[in-house]
């Protein structure tokens, strides 16, 4: 974690963010009324189950959403630029520049049938870098991130080469026109866990040199306590609470936030051999959502008044919606 981050003008600021998709005549919304901001240099963990909207959110800023999904309202400002009004070439110039995307799975997001070397090089090109130099370019990415002969890797193709200087292949990528934002989203899941910690000291030691603003979107809260400033922990389309990552850690005040920190192998008190606590039950489905709060039907601490939805409450840096938070305590006494 760093300290080192400029929060006088947030490099990204989302509000009001839904995302709504026409399922046969019926509207989910899988991103129903996200606010964020990442101050330029920091890193913001991204947390939660899987189906909670983190990957829809990264797409959504991307302008990446498949056919039939579509923002529906809110605005996502980018060094002063609002995406949402970006559209055609515009936004693809924007695409990669401004903003840059490092995908979960490199076996899918790489293209068998080119070279690493030319697709780091095309990474430029489509940006307006001549071949000339983006070639020039290329081997020193690649060497950037890591890679011990980047002029072979560059020559190889993605099946000839390891899970993870696949994932670095696909970081150089993003890398490649400077982006002040990079998205990472669960860069650390396709590989093993030795290689899991060298990418994500990568991707903090690329930061740090860069001076770039990270959102990297996990479910695993080890990776929230190794490389976070802030954390925002979502929760079936919403956040559900965000704040410094000590600050929320070490007293979280919503139920799921508790819950998931206390599944983590080795800080949730359990004995070797012991099975870790488990959350009942499961990520609602988006078209058949309980009233209220989305988390209440798991909830051991819901109350009466949890039917109805929870305002955000702002404590200082911190923000929650719950009706019946956790006390200022420590996790172990939390649900």
């Amino acid at each position: 974690m760093t300290e080192n981050v400029n929060r006088q003008s947030p490099l990204l600021c989302i509000r009001g963010l839904k995302v709504a998709i026409d399922g046969g005549g019926r509207v989910v919304r899988p991103i129903d009324g996200v606010d964020l901001e990442i101050a330029r240099g920091e890193c913001l963990c991204l947390v939660g189950e899987s189906g909670s909207g983190k990957s829809t959110l990264a797409y959504a800023l991307m302008g990446l959403l498949p056919p039939g999904a579509s923002i529906e309202s809110g605005s996502v400002v980018l060094d002063g630029r609002d995406m949402t009004c970006l559209w055609g070439e515009e936004r693809r110039a924007w695409r990669g520049t401004a903003a840059a995307m490092v995908f979960q799975e490199p076996m899918t997001a790489l293209n068998p049938l080119m070279t690493v070397g030319a697709q780091v090089v095309e990474a430029m090109t489509v940006h307006g870098t001549s071949r000339r130099e983006a070639g020039a370019r290329a081997a020193a990415l690649l060497g950037e991130v890591g890679m011990t002969d980047p002029v072979r890797v560059a020559a190889s193709y993605p099946h000839q080469l390891s899970g993870g200087m696949r994932q670095r292949a696909l970081i150089a990528m993003a890398l490649a026109n400077g982006p002040a934002l990079l998205i990472a989203d669960e860069p650390t899941s396709a590989v093993d866990v030795t290689i899991a910690r060298q990418v994500l000291t990568l991707l903090m030691d690329l930061r740090r040199a860069r001076g770039m603003a990270v959102l990297l979107i996990t479910h695993d809260f080890g990776v929230v306590i190794e490389a976070a400033d802030t954390v925002a922990v979502m929760y079936a389309g919403r956040v559900v609470e965000r704040g410094p990552v000590r600050d929320v850690l070490a007293s979280p005040r919503h139920p799921y936030t508790a819950a998931l920190f206390k599944s983590v192998p080795g800080r949730s008190g359990v004995q070797p051999g012991e099975p870790l606590p488990a959350i009942p039950g499961a990520v609602p489905d988006l078209v058949d959502l309980p009233e209220g709060c989305r988390f209440r039907p798991r909830c051991s601490r819901a109350v009466a008044a949890c039917t109805g939805d929870p305002p955000e409450t702002v404590e200082g840096t911190r923000v929650f919606r719950c009706f019946n938070p956790l006390d200022r305590q420590a996790v172990g006494d939390g649900r």
